[in-house]
């Protein structure tokens, strides 16, 4: 007869990450941006200028980024950066339609 015997081996703590596909109109002033651990991201920005960021929590937590006009003003992918706080930067890309 075989036991299964459980890990001793804690669960690996979930990953900070983005939903790819965050899309804004024209002139809109932020951008949602939804994804897992959510508090881990701790800068985001576009050609070095810094985007101010905050979490809603209600109903799904997501993040709200306010958008420069370099970015809201015109149709177009764009790329921003964000970093976590264990310091792992990643692109990701705003749709203005």
């Amino acid at each position: 007869m075989l036991a299964s015997v459980p890990s001793l081996d804690p669960p690996a703590a979930p990953t900070p990450s983005l939903t790819p596909g965050a899309i804004a109109k024209v002139g809109d002033p932020t951008v949602s941006i939804s994804g897992t651990v959510l508090d881990q991201f701790i800068t985001f920005e576009y050609a070095g200028q810094k985007l101010t960021t905050r979490i809603v929590r209600a109903p799904s937590p997501h993040l709200l980024v306010d958008l420069p006009l370099s970015i809201s003003a015109r149709q177009g992918a764009y790329t921003i950066v964000a970093t976590t706080s264990d310091g792992r930067s990643s692109r990701y890309q705003i749709t203005i339609n």
